[in-house]
């Protein structure tokens, strides 16, 4: 609230020997005229405010009223001049001792070499913590539910690791691809039968394949399993999803993702979650009946 009359009376006289000395354009006189005045104007505006009993609340009110009070200084310039200059004083210096301390806990032994503009953002966050709080906790649900992070994204301008080049192929490479591929399609009988799911109680527990609307079940892609097996390429997954019977959840839709010794991984999501999964994909078990089905969109007919 506004000071006794006193005390502005003996601290006016300290201005006025500054102020009223010819460098700025102030005059004594007129200031033992006017500061009565802009006093009484004071005191009943500060009779008419609700003066909250809140520390902050209680600044930004005083910040307001004194606003007010030097708005307009066509009425009563000097004593309204010396008002101003008057709360330009800075009563303490806890703020900057605040910003000392502060910059002492944030400039270690062990950080001791930042730049000015990384110890300037360090110290608004600690200063700010309250603000920051809420937008740190936002930061780190967001990232936690990234799952591919791309390092090479993360500045601009920076182009990340350079490409690997590609290793030059040997003969004896060639020949050791070509016998994998061998053992892939030649799968014995005793493979195809050592499947851990029985077929027809995984259908009576869930039932068939239930085809979602817009979507068509495709015929047997293959008559053999070898046939199927060397068929079942990246190429020919395109437009096309997997459907899977599991003895925990019953059916679920899947994307192809690759082919890796003898098995076919796909991926699942579920809501947020992705998760894969390897499936050996055997000709013998296909079927809307049987363990899985192909689908894709009817309109791509």
């Amino acid at each position: 609230m506004p000071l006794p009359e006193a005390y502005y009376l003996a601290d006016s006289q300290k201005l006025i020997q500054f102020y009223g000395t010819g460098q700025q354009d102030v005059e004594p006189e007129r200031v033992r005229i006017e500061l009565p005045l802009l006093l009484h104007e004071l005191r009943r505006a500060a009779d008419q405010t609700a003066w909250p009993e809140d520390l902050e609340a209680l600044h930004a009110t005083r910040e307001e009223f004194y606003a007010k009070a030097i708005a307009n200084m066509a009425a009563m310039p000097n004593a309204k001049y010396l008002l101003y200059n008057y709360l330009c004083v800075c009563l303490s210096t806890v703020c900057c001792e605040c910003g000392f301390s502060d910059m002492g806990r944030t400039k270690t032994a062990l950080s001791n070499n930042m730049g000015s503009t990384t110890l300037d953002a360090r110290m608004m966050v600690t200063q700010h913590q309250k603000a920051a709080a809420a937008v740190i906790v936002r930061a780190f649900e967001h990232w936690k539910n990234k799952r591919a992070r791309m390092p090479q994204r993360s500045h601009v301008g920076k182009a990340g690791r350079k490409p690997k080049s590609a290793a030059t192929v040997t003969l004896a490479d060639v020949h050791a691809e070509a016998a994998q591929e061998a053992r892939e399609v030649s799968i014995s009988d005793e493979e195809v039968e050592s499947e851990t799911e029985d077929v027809s109680e995984l259908v009576e527990k869930y039932g068939e394949y239930k085809v979602p609307e817009g979507c068509r079940v495709l015929a047997p892609p293959a008559a053999t399993h070898e046939e199927w097996v060397g068929m079942c390429k990246a190429s020919w997954w395109k437009g096309k999803r997997l459907a899977h019977l599991w003895d925990n959840w019953g059916w679920a839709d899947s994307t192809y993702k690759k082919k890796s010794k003898g098995k076919y991984e796909f991926q699942y999501v579920t809501g947020d979650e992705i998760e894969h999964y390897d499936h050996k994909l055997n000709i013998a078990d296909y079927g809307v009946k049987g363990l899985w089905v192909v689908t894709r969109d009817a309109r791509d007919d």
